[in-house]
């Protein structure tokens, strides 16, 4: 991870070097604001991956590393679909008529409190206690206190 720390400040530098040749250029169509916002969002995705790496390090140092709770299965579900249709309603009503694009903003809306809401349901089922199996089904085969071994 280190290495890819390395590689998001090199990318954010060439960015910032990039931008500013754009812009001693005298090219003014948009392209160095443009490519200082990449050069800012890879600096801070670089900063993030070096101290998530660091913040690692630390803890395996110290021996703090704990075994992670398991995070439960969110089973399939039909919100993706929904997120999807909402998406071709958002463009068309972009391009065709504003009806459309307040249908397909309330989809998405409505495929996101789907989707939270099933999420929600997975962590609380994962959070209870499992049930208690009872006892085992199908013939005994521990052997009786009573017999004797000839």
């Amino acid at each position: 991870m280190k290495m890819t720390g390395r590689t998001a400040f090199g990318a954010a530098l060439f960015f910032v070097v990039a931008g500013l040749a754009y812009a001693l250029t005298g090219t003014f169509e948009g392209g160095f604001p443009l490519l200082m916002v990449a050069a800012v969002g890879v600096a801070l995705l670089g900063s993030h991956i070096v101290a998530a790496v660091r913040r690692a390090e630390r803890e395996i140092a110290a021996g703090e590393h704990d075994e992670e709770p398991i995070e439960p299965h969110v089973g399939p579900t039909i919100w993706p679909l929904g997120y999807a249709l909402s998406a071709v309603g958002l463009v068309l009503g972009f391009l065709v008529d504003r009806g459309i694009y307040v249908a397909g903003g309330l989809l998405f809306l409505a495929a996101t409190a789907g989707w939270f809401a099933d999420v929600r349901h997975q962590w609380r089922h994962a959070q209870e206690e499992p049930p208690d199996p009872g006892p085992p089904l199908g013939p005994d085969t521990t052997p009786m206190a009573d017999e004797g071994v000839t």
